[in-house]
């Protein structure tokens, strides 16, 4: 369940834009992306540098492309106005997209439960009777593993 619009303050809930103007705080931001081809207009665009190629190579496009803000790699939390949006240093980007990116599409983590089985052997046959027995009480349930 998608809670978007949301403000970008509410994507950054631990105080880290408490420095940022309040008017840019409240900014109405529609998801995020962290690749600028398919970034929609009112996204906010993480650029991380990956690999191959650094997502900050990509601003301009996102820009382009609408982005509401942008996120890039940085020591500590600042932040500054570059060409009308919010310019944003954060430290643990990754973190910090993986976390925007569940705020953004309504925290679905939080409604699920996990259940991990380790052990030398029946893991497979404790998983799936597990499994079973869920899914007759609560309606659904995945199995993970090696074995599907």
């Amino acid at each position: 369940m998608s809670t978007l619009p949301i403000s970008l303050e509410h994507l950054f809930p631990s105080g880290e834009l408490s420095h940022l103007e309040s008017s840019w705080r409240s900014l109405l931001v529609h998801g995020v992306s962290c690749d600028s081809r398919a970034l929609l207009p009112g996204e906010v665009f993480f650029a991380m540098p990956g690999e191959r190629v650094d997502g900050r190579l990509y601003i301009g496009d996102a820009r382009a492309r609408g982005a509401s803000a942008v996120i890039v790699p940085g020591e500590q939390f600042s932040a500054q106005i570059v060409d009308g949006a919010p310019h944003i240093e954060a430290p643990r980007i990754r973190y910090h997209y993986a976390r925007a990116a569940s705020i953004a599409a309504g925290s679905p983590a939080s409604q699920m439960v996990g259940i991990g089985v380790t052990g030398t052997n029946g893991k497979s046959s404790t998983t799936w009777i597990l499994s079973q027995a869920l899914a007759m009480i609560e309606g659904t349930s995945t199995n993970l593993g090696t074995l599907g």
